[in-house]
């Protein structure tokens, strides 16, 4: 007898020794599980605070493009009354600066470029311009511009240059088709040059502009400097391009954060289901050292 009970507690030892190393080995699990899980946590934290951040700066812009900033008096008072239908839309495409879409990294150049053309606002034909401005006249709201497509011809001749010397600026800017040759009567005399003595090397055209690498405006006798220090909340286009950067961004967090939740629930059903494991062998193990000690 006693040497059946010695076979037992050789027994019941082995299994101790199993149940720990198999304990350890679990206990190691759930802690790389614990540490990915607070990896994740810490993730979406940060990316909330980064989405905040995106959303703060996002609704700032919204909101200087629902005001029109930027734009005349008489361009604002015609776009609100656009907006809640006081006056009809019917033959009307919108404001330029916002039926184009600059290159990247070219928002400023384009806008130079175009200047306070980017406020005129777009129409099919002449009684649709008629309209609108006897409008802002019942309204004595200001002044407004108005382009009416089909009567722009883009024939002007371009300026070559070797090497990317020179570079039209209306190859900077993306539109429907409908408006390219208002676009290209627009910014059809401007170029992108590297620097002010280039321009100026080029500059024998009263007609022609240059717009430098840093900004600067340079015409026959005339040099116009300080514009690169303009901030996307002043300048329309780069508004514009801001507010899309922002949206993808925050479009992209939020995709983000559902990832790492869907990871997250992945490794907390692991460390639940190796916890429960282990209070069942825990069980299994206390059942059979009872058995023995009867």
């Amino acid at each position: 007898k006693v040497n059946s009970h010695l076979l037992e507690l050789t027994s019941l030892k082995e299994k101790v020794q199993s149940q720990t190393d198999s304990f350890n080995h679990a206990q190691g699990k759930i802690s790389n599980l614990e540490v990915h899980i607070r990896t994740l946590e810490d993730a979406v934290n940060k990316n909330n605070t980064r989405l905040a951040s995106y959303e703060s700066k996002l609704e700032f812009l919204l909101d200087l493009k629902r005001r029109h900033e930027g734009f005349s008096a008489g361009t604002r008072v015609l776009l609100e009354a656009l907006q809640n239908g006081e006056v009809s839309r019917d033959g009307v495409l919108g404001v330029l600066s916002e039926l184009i879409e600059p290159v990247k990294n070219f928002e400023l150049t384009v806008e130079l470029a175009l200047g306070g053309n980017l406020e005129g606002v777009v129409v099919e034909e002449e009684q649709d311009a008629k309209r609108l401005m006897q409008f802002l006249k019942e309204k004595g709201a200001g002044v407004a511009k108005f382009f009416m497509l089909g009567i722009f011809d883009n024939s002007l001749p371009l300026l070559t240059g070797e090497d990317n010397e020179i570079r039209p600026i209306s190859g900077f800017i993306k539109c429907d088709d409908r408006l390219k040759n208002l676009i290209g009567y627009l910014a059809g005399n401007c170029y992108l040059v590297k620097d002010i003595d280039t321009a100026l090397g080029m500059c024998k055209d009263r007609n022609v502009r240059f717009i430098t690498e840093n900004k600067e405006i340079v015409e026959l006798g005339l040099i116009t400097t300080g514009y690169s220090a303009i901030s996307a909340d002043t300048s329309i286009l780069t508004r514009e391009s801001r507010i899309k950067e922002l949206s993808e961004f925050i479009s992209q967090a939020k995709r983000e954060n559902i990832d790492i939740a869907d990871k997250k629930i992945v490794f907390e059903k692991e460390r639940e289901g190796l916890i429960s494991s282990l209070r069942a062998q825990e069980d299994v193990f206390k059942a059979e050292a009872q058995k023995l000690l009867a």
